[in-house]
């Protein structure tokens, strides 16, 4: 219902910049306005070229006339089309990524132009999303929490210009490149462009083989075309995660306490970090080989919380744990 009503109030603001627009180039002579609108307009295809996207619309021919008033917009401020033709189909060429266009015709005949518009939306191939980011992911666990946006942040134009994908392949893999898995999932966007976080998609599974290890990610968006075909967009470049090392237990000690943490796969070596509780920030303590599980620290880490993180190397090449870089960190510290 939601899309519904969004459909309709973009097609009322489509007609009345149509009916504006048409206005002011009708010649003087068109004094009378024909009847009638086109039937069977549809977005019909749209092809993808080495750098640009073809969006065709076509219609059924309309008895009598002897043209069509076609006119093509997006976001509701740039006009691509303005035009008299007496084909029944027309073509824009665009090299936008994830372009919304929303495309009108009117009946032309000997009385005039109608006033009755036929509009529907017309697409390109979506972008693929490059905002991948961490959310969440508690020590030792094999189910990370990845977020992204529903649109390409490198795109400058509107947001009421920008089509939503209608979802997703999302492939993982360990770091070295096994237990692969392509997970597909519908969209969770919605329409509302006042509200940035409408766009945020969300991704949380059991990912084979990560648990304590680490795991790559790689995101192709997808829209539904005309007759059902899906439009897919390019893989995202793989991102890599590493986790934080799970914290099993803390004891006293002469000087504080002593932390133990279950090994990261191929880590070559860990890092000590403790909250600063009056910034909230993590402040690095110390770093510790490969080999080493557990260390001393003082007590007031222990207050105010730690982390550890690896950095881990597979097939020659190192990774640094994520952790530092996810959005949400506050209910991981160990306490």
């Amino acid at each position: 219902m939601k899309n519904k009503n969004y459909f309709k109030r973009i097609l009322s603001l489509i007609c009345a910049l149509a009916l504006i627009i048409t206005i002011i180039n009708v010649p003087a002579f068109e004094t009378k306005a024909a009847t009638g609108t086109v039937t069977n307009l549809k977005w019909a295809k749209t092809v993808k070229k080495k750098s640009t996207y073809e969006v065709t619309w076509t219609w059924d021919p309309y008895p009598g006339a002897t043209g069509y008033k076609i006119m093509a917009v997006d976001g509701f401020k740039n006009v691509l089309a303005d035009a008299i033709i007496t084909d029944t189909s027309f073509t824009i060429k665009t090299k936008k990524a994830s372009y919304k266009i929303a495309f009108g015709v009117y009946v032309v005949d000997a009385v005039g132009i109608s006033s009755d518009l036929a509009a529907v939306f017309g697409c390109t191939y979506p972008a693929a999303p490059n905002t991948i980011t961490i959310w969440g992911w508690k020590q030792g666990t094999g189910n990370p929490t990845v977020r992204w946006y529903g649109f390409d942040k490198k795109i400058t134009y509107a947001l009421d210009e920008y089509d939503i994908p209608s979802g997703y392949e999302v492939k993982t893999t360990t770091l070295d490149g096994k237990n692969k898995k392509v997970y597909k999932m519908k969209t969770n966007c919605s329409h509302d462009t006042s509200l940035l976080d409408a766009y945020l998609e969300n991704f949380s599974k059991n990912v084979k083989g990560c648990k304590n290890a680490g795991f790559k990610i790689s995101i192709r968006s997808y829209r539904v075309g005309p007759n059902g075909k899906k439009m897919y967009s390019k893989w995202s470049k793989a991102k890599a995660f590493v986790p934080a090392a799970q914290i099993t237990k803390a004891v006293r000690t002469r000087n504080g306490g002593k932390a133990y943490w279950k090994p990261i796969k191929n880590a070559t070596g860990y890092s000590i970090y403790k909250r600063d509780p009056s910034t909230n920030k993590l402040l690095k303590i110390k770093s510790v080989g490969s080999r080493i599980n557990s260390v001393e620290l003082p007590t007031n880490c222990f207050y105010d919380g730690i982390v550890i993180t690896a950095n881990v190397k597979v097939n020659g090449k190192t990774y640094k744990s994520t952790y530092l870089k996810q959005v949400n960190k506050f209910y991981n510290y160990y306490y």
